[in-house]
């Protein structure tokens, strides 16, 4: 009963407390990343129990949507990146959410990070199956990234 005991309170430890780096298995490292023009992951993404917050806080204090455009963008490659597949969908959405309100202000800025999003999402996209669901999520963003330029 003891060995019971601790199997699964070790069970319970590695599913909720070990960071996910031991699990994922990224399909491009950060140097690859960086050398398509890519900086670093935003800390919470939508696979976080504190994301909900994370947008509401963005809600009060009134996150400029360039900045949030940014965020999304750098939540979206996380999750493809990392293959958190389940939480794709929802990254995506996002991201062409924020995209669209981009496309109507014509911003300069963002119309000019425009090719490199493009890279990188095509990249992306091509880690994964041709024409399964992640490949057609992904490419949804990179169809949306197109419409800025």
């Amino acid at each position: 009963m003891k060995c019971f005991k601790k199997g699964v309170v070790l069970t319970l430890f590695l599913v909720f407390f070990l960071p996910t780096a031991v699990f994922a298995k990224d399909y491009l490292n950060l140097s690859e990343l960086n050398s398509l023009g890519f900086t670093n992951y935003e800390s919470i993404n939508s696979n976080s129990l504190l994301y909900p917050f994370k947008k509401i806080q963005e809600k009060i204090f009134r996150v400029p949507d360039n900045q949030i455009f940014e965020t999304r963008f750098r939540e979206l490659v996380f999750i493809a990146n990392k293959r958190k597949t389940g939480f794709l969908g929802e990254a995506v959405g996002s991201y062409i959410s924020i995209t669209g309100k981009m496309i109507e202000q014509q911003d300069q800025d963002i119309k000019n990070g425009a090719q490199t999003k493009i890279k990188i999402l095509e990249k992306l996209r091509d880690g994964y199956p041709a024409n399964s669901l992640p490949w057609i999520q992904i490419q949804q963003a990179l169809d949306t990234t197109e419409r800025l330029i």
